[in-house]
């Protein structure tokens, strides 16, 4: 999804959609699950596909993700 600053980050479907976009004009490299067409998988498989892609989870699930 090209290059970017620092790290990428992934919205998982828990962060508002836009937050990825907002991500993006301030030059960092995101993608949401709504644009990475993965609403609807697991938490495990949520950080499968985020660490398969060197990608950083962003989440608010800590209940899940501690």
């Amino acid at each position: 999804m090209g290059a970017c600053l620092f790290i990428f980050l992934y919205t998982d479907e828990d962060v508002t959609d836009c937050l990825a976009e907002l991500f993006r004009q301030r030059g960092y490299g995101a993608a949401s699950a709504l644009e990475a067409g993965t609403v609807g998988l697991s938490d495990a498989e949520q950080l499968s596909f985020a660490a398969d892609r060197d990608w950083t989870i962003l989440t608010y699930n800590r209940k899940d993700f501690t």
